[in-house]
């Protein structure tokens, strides 16, 4: 039996549809969400040259095989409704290529499956070598593959799907490899939670053993494995942290229905022992958790009518904190349709428009979309139409919130930080100066800003009064405006080695020298 496949179809899938072979896991995790699976387990074996996909859903038998297999040019599964017919979940599939685009990632495919009432279940073995040098042609449908399959005696009660893929391509087998997390041993994954795993990131993102997070995009402290972990985590219609996505949910009526639509869904993946958890937990950095001001949640609901009748409806929340976002992965805007991520984060927030980019970094955000934008995927569901109605007004609405609320609010706190450092920095250069008088004439001299000129002076040491007099508007401290405090500092060593030294050049050098270095 051949496998066709529709020449539109075809033609994506050769120009490598899905640059990021996580993508083609996730589409395959999303088909047993789209057959009313609770329990997925993907099993990574590259030393076998093998991954596997199992999950419990209402699975198929040869029939239906056949019918959405065997032919693909778009998805059935919409065809009896937009919900599931069990758990009556919104259907994630439209486009019809979840299954095949595992060609991208291996050479054969074993397919078994199982309904539940009847006798028999399904094995379907896939060769998609013919694909690698098969592409789009004018016809219709092209033959990409050879199928064999075969019916056996199961139990009548069971229900399952698995995908047993084979053959790994090389790229793929050392992504699966690549397990190296800087500073942290969890290669062995027995007993280990996503809980943990996360908690051990924010430890080492916090002490600053894992400082390349926030270098280049954060990849080099994370092996590749770990890089599809949280892109997959991130992108299926799993739970949230327990803390997720922001500290004391609750607090948000926004974000606690988040919540409780996605713990609705009751869908759980089992990846290699760990139990995958949406990785969003903001803030994840203790110093910012402890000061309420240092961050800030915006959440928001939002419902639009178009002329041709069509709604869009979305709701969920932008977090702004006051220094970069780390992991890097997490900055950014992502935008769920049916619970599902499209693509990762966009970390430009969708092409912003304004001068505010110094913001972004520290900005990051959630858009599930209850009704339409749907229309406005690209077929490899990491994209949008950038000219779709849905997509446009979404955009809009989006940088409008972030530049009349976020960023005016993160702008307030950027210049009072920079107020209270300029003033922390003042006090510590002031007591630096008293030490330095302490140290030179044995006494606690006090420190006064003149607004006075002199000319002859900027910085005046009043031994007998114990004061010292700094001439702000003396005009070397004018023509180094940023560099103030350091001439106020500079000087100061000058004139107190001048004054204790003037008539012995050679201690007059000492003392600066000194001072300087102690400086």
């Amino acid at each position: 039996m051949k496998m066709r496949v529709g020449a539109e179809i075809l033609k994506n899938l050769s120009s490598g549809i899905y640059s990021n072979p996580g993508n083609t896991i996730k589409e395959l995790i999303n088909n047993s969400y789209d057959a009313d699976a609770t329990d997925v387990t993907v099993r990574a074996r590259p030393e076998f040259d093998t991954i596997s996909i199992t999950d419990n859903g209402f699975g198929m038998n040869e029939e239906e095989f056949k019918n959405n297999f065997t032919i693909v040019s778009r998805s059935r599964k919409r065809d009896a409704g937009l919900l599931t017919p069990n758990l009556h979940r919104p259907i994630i599939g439209k486009i019809g290529i979840g299954f095949i685009s595992a060609l991208q990632i291996c050479d054969e495919a074993t397919f078994v499956s199982k309904k539940a009432g009847e006798i028999l279940k399904l094995e379907a073995n896939v060769d998609f070598g013919k694909f690698k040098g098969v592409m789009a042609k004018k016809a219709d449908f092209q033959d990409i593959s050879d199928v064999r399959y075969r019916v056996v005696a199961e139990d009548r009660d069971a229900h399952y799907t698995m995908v047993i893929m084979t053959k790994l391509t090389r790229n793929f087998k050392e992504l699966l490899l690549d397990k190296d997390l800087k500073g942290i041993d969890i290669i062995n994954f027995d007993g280990l939670t996503f809980e943990q795993v996360m908690d051990q990131i924010d430890r080492k993102i916090e002490s600053k053993e894992l400082e390349d997070f926030g270098k280049e995009k954060g990849l080099k402290a994370i092996g590749q494995y770990w890089q599809m972990l949280l892109q997959i985590a991130n992108a299926v219609p799993v739970p949230y942290l327990r803390d997720g996505p922001v500290k004391k949910p609750d607090n948000y009526p926004v974000i606690r229905h988040l919540r409780k639509e996605i713990d609705s869904l009751g869908f759980d993946v089992d990846f290699d022992g760990i139990h995958l958890k949406k990785p969003l937990r903001f803030p994840n950095v203790s110093e910012i958790s402890k000061k309420r001001r240092d961050y800030d949640v915006y959440p928001f609901t939002k419902k639009c009518k178009f002329e041709d009748k069509s709604v869009l409806r979305f709701h969920g929340y932008l977090f702004n904190q006051r220094k970069s976002i780390l992991p890097t992965q997490f900055r950014g805007i992502v935008i769920r349709i049916k619970h599902v991520a499209i693509g990762g984060f966009f970390p430009d927030f969708l092409d912003y428009p304004y001068s505010e980019k110094l913001y972004l970094p520290w900005t990051s955000g959630e858009i599930e979309v209850e009704e339409g934008l749907e229309d406005a995927m690209n077929i490899n569901r990491n994209t949008f139409d950038i000219t779709h109605p849905h997509y446009r007004e979404l955009r809009i609405y989006l940088h409008a919130l972030l530049h009349t609320k976020v960023f005016v609010k993160a702008r307030e706190r950027y210049d009072r930080r920079k107020e209270e450092r300029k003033k922390l920095e003042e006090e510590e250069r002031e007591q630096r100066m008293k030490d330095l008088t302490l140290r030179r004439f044995g006494h606690l001299f006090r420190v006064f800003y003149s607004e006075e000129l002199d000319p002859q002076n900027a910085i005046d040491i009043q031994v007998n009064n114990r004061k010292l007099i700094i001439y702000r508007h003396h005009a070397i401290f004018r023509r180094n405006k940023q560099r103030r405090g350091m001439v106020e500092e500079i000087l100061l060593l000058f004139e107190t080695a001048f004054r204790l030294g003037s008539r012995d050049a050679r201690k007059l050098r000492q003392i600066f020298y000194e001072e300087l270095e102690r400086w």
